[in-house]
């Protein structure tokens, strides 16, 4: 805890990233599961930022263990979603997509249907990033109807406009690969 107070007084992020890391290794021997999920998923974000994925991997595999370990499938749709996201980026395609499949069948079980919709727009980009064309075309009419049903119930003021940008970087993407490129530039913009 000490630790993760010193690092909000820091200005540079190299001196933060000491901070996570120091408070990473020490939550590690901590009783309090809550504690060692948020640090952990704290030392995911620095390090995948950073480009170490092994250790953002390994910090996130701690992360699902935990929640796991606790029967909290809240935490591990977030743990399942980094892993998916690091794997994206940096690893096996398939693997990220199996991720981000098992973040959504939990996500469904939330009264709030927000993450399962995050979840969904990231299963996209996915599939796109593995130009499997067809299906995130499916899925992503899919995604864009299941957001126009949640907005429905929701007043104005409480609809988060990432959702829009996923949306439409989505539709970008796709547009791209197509070789739409006047349709990918007016999502672009």
């Amino acid at each position: 805890a000490r630790e993760l107070c010193q690092m909000y007084r820091e200005t540079k992020q190299e001196d933060q990233i000491s901070h996570v890391a120091m408070a990473y290794y020490y939550a590690r021997f901590s009783s309090s599961a809550s504690l060692r999920f948020i640090v952990s998923t704290m030392y995911i974000d620095f390090t995948a930022a950073q480009g170490r994925a092994q250790d953002s991997l390994a910090a996130a595999q701690a992360a699902l263990a935990i929640a796991q370990a606790n029967k909290d499938i809240f935490r591990q749709s977030i743990a399942l979603y980094s892993l998916a996201t690091i794997e994206l980026d940096y690893g096996d395609k398939q693997a990220a997509l199996d991720y981000i499949d098992q973040a959504i069948v939990f996500a469904k079980e939330f009264p709030q249907r927000y993450s399962e919709l995050f979840y969904q727009y990231t299963r996209v980009a996915i599939l796109i990033e593995m130009k499997r064309l067809r299906e995130a075309h499916v899925a992503h009419d899919k995604v864009n109807e299941f957001a126009r049903e949640l907005r429905k119930n929701l007043p104005k003021t409480l609809w988060s406009p990432d959702f829009q940008m996923f949306e439409l970087a989505n539709s970008m993407e796709l547009a791209y690969l197509e070789g739409n490129y006047q349709a990918s530039k007016k999502y672009a913009e």
